[in-house]
């Protein structure tokens, strides 16, 4: 039976040299001095946490607690890029040497793994709380081995639940200098899963993207037959991309 052909994948990492020897529990609350205790306060009563990475008022990336609005239940560990476009920026998908191993099973994919510092999946059930917690945009980063960068920014994104396979609800006004590699109408996009890791997909399209495959430490897998080996995004150089980064954003300050 003929392998299913990814279409698309999710996204990016970029451009940090990762923390050493930190592997903290992907969304789980880890006391440790190098996070960030930040205060949100709303009207009536103080809030423990920030909402978003856009409510963080310390304007460093790195790891913070945030705890969004329903439907979550408790505080979550997660990256804040306060960097690209003024910060505020929550890193759901990060590849930047190879460090962790993306070839996991369909568990690992939806509770999320790696080092936060580092390489990491931030979850997939992570990830469409944060969707459902307030409308977000979407940005994916990428870096060649010759350190030329590329953006591919989605201004409206929004993910269906488990039961629906994690698809793309929404994925609209495409904006930036890498190609569009989700190819314009989302709605047949879902996360698919095989012995080589997980992808959002689309079953009616060749392979134009995949970030959360086997990492190549260098740039190789020329597309003379159409495909490569390595991470690719799209018509974003001819070999393996070697960074990547996948980040959501509310696209508003949450009062």
């Amino acid at each position: 039976m003929e392998l299913v052909r990814i279409v698309c994948c999710l996204s990016v990492a970029i451009f940090a040299a990762p923390s050493m020897g930190r592997e903290l529990p992907i969304g789980a609350i880890v006391d440790t001095p190098t996070i960030h205790h930040n205060v949100h306060y709303t009207a009536g009563h103080q809030r423990p946490y920030p909402k978003s990475c856009r409510d963080v008022t310390h304007r460093v990336s790195g790891v913070h607690r945030i705890q969004p609005e329903w439907p979550f239940q408790e505080p979550m560990l997660v990256y804040c890029d306060q960097e690209f476009e003024s910060g505020g920026w929550t890193v759901i998908q990060r590849r930047i040497d190879g460090s962790v191993d993306f070839e996991r099973d369909y568990v690992d994919y939806d509770k999320g793994f790696g080092n936060i510092d580092a390489e990491f999946w931030l979850g997939l059930e992570n990830i469409y709380r944060l969707a459902k917690s307030a409308p977000h945009e979407l940005v994916v980063l990428l870096e060649d081995f010759a350190g030329n960068t590329s953006y591919a920014k989605y201004a409206a994104w929004d993910v269906a639940k488990r039961n629906d396979n994690y698809s793309f609800k929404k994925l609209d006004s495409y904006s930036g200098s890498a190609s569009d590699a989700f190819e314009g109408n989302n709605h047949d996009i879902s996360f698919v899963y095989s012995n080589t890791g997980g992808v959002w997909t689309r079953f009616s399209y060749g392979e134009t993207c995949n970030l959360n495959g086997k990492y190549v430490p260098h740039n190789n897998g020329d597309r003379t037959d159409g495909t490569v080996s390595g991470l690719h995004w799209g018509n974003f150089k001819a070999g393996s991309i070697k960074a990547t980064k996948m980040m959501v954003r509310v696209t508003k300050p949450l009062e």
